[in-house]
């Protein structure tokens, strides 16, 4: 995994919780923390949806500590630009996770950006400060 991803996990991590979120981790390295494991799972599985499953896997589960509604939890997946959404990893983003449910964070310059999955391949405007999806969240 790149140091700019690490980079932009911790730094989404923190924010997440500076704006009263649980923040858990759920991408592979932490799911699958052995190393030995994981590396049979790249090399043996990798076509695999299960393998898939695993790799692909959002960074994040959060939920807002105030918002006492359905709406107050999703998964976040981290990328290192706007376009570096791999089209296997949105296949089963697509499947198995819900849309509504389901935000891409980035950031552009010093800033961090989110768009909902439904939204990541379009240009129009569909990426917005990270600050506007912790209001939307708070608000439910």
């Amino acid at each position: 995994m790149s140091s700019n991803i690490d980079k932009i996990r911790d730094d989404a991590k923190q924010a997440f919780s500076a704006n009263d979120f649980y923040v858990s981790d759920f991408y592979f390295d932490h799911i699958i923390p052995e190393e030995g494991f994981r590396k049979a799972i790249v090399e043996d599985f990798s076509q695999s949806e299960i393998g898939q499953v695993l790799r692909f896997s959002p960074d994040f589960f959060v939920m807002s500590k105030k918002a006492k509604s359905s709406k107050g939890y999703l998964f976040v997946v981290v990328l290192d630009d706007r376009k570096s959404l791999d089209r296997d990893q949105k296949r089963i983003l697509d499947k198995y996770y819900p849309s509504e449910k389901l935000v891409l964070i980035t950031t552009e310059g010093s800033d961090m950006v989110f768009s909902w999955i439904k939204k990541w391949d379009r240009t129009d405007g569909s990426w917005k400060p990270l600050a506007a999806l912790f209001a939307k969240i708070q608000e439910a």
